[in-house]
């Protein structure tokens, strides 16, 4: 890939800053975590709401190790956008990188919503989010031929997990496809799309039509499009064709992965931890957010070219 000297110093910048916020998670471990008796954190109070009004801490452990593995997912995914910055190696791989951040995110922010849902609501969301994933799963699992017993198995775990969200969240269930989970309601709200998801994920400091946009634009970078990937190909001297990313797209990019994970942080940590850990999280978030904006090309705004041949 031909880039210029800014260019190149916005890569390893970007990736530097990329790994650094990663390793909030992955090195340093997330902020910790409330004491099991401090009522003023929020997974304190769901955990003992649940075990009081339903009798068992099923929906918060749900809700706590969903929202730390998708934490951790997405951060090994910006360490991975961090890698392909160093090689600049982008094409066809920054946006699908981006999209993944942005939906593991959404769904945690989604679940760990402690503005407009309840203990309820964030526990009803964890768990439905749980059955539709688990039978994704088991459809995988069958077209996988998998052994008998290991579907016997996941099959039992499945009506168990099922039974379950039924007698405690008591959900409006789809006359004609009761099995389709994905349809099931609380209150008149289910499963959201992955769009909604995204505007969720992102930050708001981007209008919600271009949140909507941006998500698009990374769906059309994940599945086969010739249009969008019409719009990375160009002549290149010596070559009959290559990729070319002007410097604002990249950083259009990166700057939404970058973003999100740390709208992703925030949320995490505003659910799990104690007030002083949340500001201090804030304040090193707020540092190596200065220094990707230094890093930034967007002034440059010139075509960058990869001149690898399709």
């Amino acid at each position: 890939m031909s880039v210029s000297e800014g260019m190149s110093q916005f890569l390893d910048g970007a990736a530097t800053e990329a790994e650094a916020l990663s390793d909030l998670v992955l090195a340093d471990g997330m902020s910790p975590r409330a004491a099991e008796d401090d009522q003023a954190a929020w997974w304190v109070r769901d955990r003992d709401f649940f075990q009081r009004e339903l009798g068992t801490f099923e929906p918060s452990s749900w809700i706590q190790s969903t929202a730390g593995w998708y934490l951790a997912e997405a951060a090994h995914q910006l360490r991975a956008i961090a890698s392909l910055l160093r090689s600049r190696t982008i094409t066809g791989s920054l946006g699908p990188l981006t999209r993944a951040i942005v939906e593991r995110i959404g769904v945690n922010a989604w679940i760990l919503d402690v503005e407009q849902a309840d203990s309820m609501e964030r526990g009803w969301r964890a768990m439905l989010n749980a059955l539709v994933c688990g039978s994704e799963y088991r459809k995988m699992v069958d077209l996988l031929r998998a052994p008998s017993k290991t579907r016997k198995d996941l099959a039992k775990e499945y009506r168990e997990l099922r039974a379950g969200v039924r007698t405690w969240f008591s959900p409006d269930v789809d006359e004609e496809l009761p099995d389709d989970v994905s349809l099931w309601t609380r209150s008149g709200l289910g499963y959201p799309d992955f769009t909604d998801v995204a505007v969720m994920g992102m930050s708001g400091e981007f209008d919600e039509k271009v949140r909507r946009g941006l998500y698009a634009a990374q769906c059309g970078m994940t599945h086969p499009n010739i249009f969008v990937l019409g719009e990375t190909i160009a002549p290149i001297p010596g070559a009959d064709l290559g990729f070319v990313h002007p410097a604002t797209d990249v950083d259009k990019e990166v700057r939404v992965a970058f973003v999100t994970f740390m709208r992703g942080l925030m949320v995490w940590s505003r659910y799990f931890s104690i007030e002083s850990e949340f500001d201090v999280l804030q304040s090193r978030i707020k540092e190596i957010s200065s220094r990707f904006e230094a890093a930034s090309p967007v002034s440059e705004a010139e075509p960058e070219e990869d001149e690898s041949s399709p």
